[in-house]
C-alpha cells in the first residue's frame, strides 16, 4: 500500500559545528578585571524536508507539480507498482547548503572579585544568529526544517529564501549582578536582565500557494492589497523571515535576602531564603501574533509571570 505523500530518506550527512573564540582580560587594581571576546559559530550539513514534485506555480500563482518522470527520470526514488501515482507532494531529506547557519558575538564584561564583603558582575552581548527558517519547535526542528519554496531550492534559483534572523536571535543582552555580605551569616544578592527579545516571523496564515504547507510569507502585490506588509521584502518581493517589527524586550529585577545560622558543628547550618522575581512587576509581553489572517494579527496575547516571590528553608548536615 502507497500513500500519496511519500517521506524519502534521501542521502543526509551527518551535520556538524564549526565554533571559535578569542578574548582578552585585565586586571585592574586588585580585585576589578574587564574581559572582551568575541565568538563565532556556523553549522554546516545541516538536512532539511524538501518537496521534490514541487515545480513552478503557475499563472494563479499555485504550485505546479512534477510528475515521477520528472524527479525520479533513473527510476532510483520510486518503485514500479508506485509510478502511476499522482502524488500530491513527496518529502525527501537533504542535506544542503542552503541550511547552512551562522552565529556572531561580540562579549563585554567586567567582574568585581569578592571583597570588602561585595562583589559583582557585569556583561553585555551584541550578537546575530541566522539560520534558514525552522518550522517545528521540538528538539528534531534542525532534521524537519522545511521552506516556503521548494522549487526554488530544488531547481537552484532560490536556495536561500528562507535564510534570515534564527527564531532565538537576541541583538542585545545586558545583565548584571551583585552581592553583598553586611553582617555575620547575612546577604544580600540582586540581578538584573535585559534583553532585546525574538525576532517575529511574518506569515500570510493560509496555504495561499497550494504547496500544502501553512507558512507561507506575505509576497508584495499579492498579499497587501488590504494590509501593508510589515517586514523587510527581498529582491522577489517576499517578506524576509522573521523581519518583521514588534519584538518585545524582556526586564526583570529579582532580589534575594538570605541567613545562614550556624547549629554548633561547622557541617550543620540551618538556612533562611528570601527570593523576589520581577521586582517591578513589569509586563514582559510575548511577541505580537505573526498570522496575518487573524483577527489577533500584530496584537500582543501574552505576557510573562507578575512579580513573585518564595521563602525558603534548608538545613544542612
Amino acid at each position: 500500500m502507497f500513500v500519496d505523500i511519500p517521506l524519502l530518506r534521501g542521502n543526509p550527512r551527518l551535520g556538524y559545528l564549526w565554533s571559535w573564540s578569542g578574548g582578552v582580560e585585565r586586571q585592574v587594581g586588585t580585585n576589578i578585571a574587564f574581559t572582551v571576546d568575541y565568538v563565532g559559530n556556523v553549522g554546516r550539513d545541516q538536512t532539511g524536508q524538501i518537496d521534490i514534485n514541487e515545480g513552478p506555480p503557475n499563472a494563479a500563482g499555485s504550485v505546479t507539480r512534477l510528475g515521477v518522470d520528472v524527479f525520479d527520470p533513473n527510476r532510483t526514488l520510486i518503485p514500479a507498482a508506485a509510478r502511476g501515482v499522482n502524488f500530491r507532494r513527496v518529502l525527501q531529506y537533504q542535506t544542503l547548503d542552503a541550511f547552512n547557519s551562522d552565529y556572531r558575538a561580540l562579549e563585554l564584561g567586567m567582574v568585581k572579585r569578592m571583597a570588602n564583603r561585595w562583589s559583582g558582575r557585569v556583561s553585555y552581548t551584541l550578537a546575530r544568529a541566522r539560520d534558514v527558517n525552522v518550522q517545528t519547535g521540538n528538539a528534531f526542528a534542525i532534521w524537519n526544517r522545511r521552506v516556503n519554496d521548494d522549487w526554488g531550492v530544488t531547481s537552484g534559483t532560490n536556495p536561500r529564501g528562507d535564510y534570515g534572523l534564527s527564531n532565538l536571535n537576541n541583538r542585545h543582552g545586558f545583565t548584571t549582578a551583585g552581592n553583598w555580605d553586611p553582617w555575620r551569616g547575612l546577604g544580600l544578592g540582586a540581578t538584573f536582565v535585559y534583553y532585546t527579545g525574538n525576532p517575529v516571523n511574518e506569515l500570510v496564515g493560509d496555504d495561499v500557494n497550494n504547496d500544502l504547507d501553512n507558512f507561507d510569507r506575505p509576497q508584495r502585490g499579492r498579499d497587501d492589497r488590504t494590509m501593508p506588509i510589515l517586514s523587510e521584502l527581498d529582491a522577489n518581493g517576499y517578506a524576509i523571515h522573521n523581519s518583521m517589527p514588534g519584538y518585545q524586550d524582556f526586564l526583570a529585577l529579582n532580589l534575594r535576602v538570605q541567613y545562614e545560622l550556624p547549629l554548633g558543628a561547622a557541617a550543620r547550618r540551618l538556612g533562611l531564603y528570601w527570593e523576589l522575581y520581577n521586582v517591578t512587576n513589569r509586563n514582559n509581553f510575548g511577541n505580537p501574533f505573526n498570522e496575518r489572517t487573524s483577527t489577533l494579527f500584530n496584537e500582543l496575547n501574552s505576557v510573562g509571570a507578575p512579580r513573585t516571590m518564595q521563602l525558603g528553608v534548608r538545613y544542612t548536615f
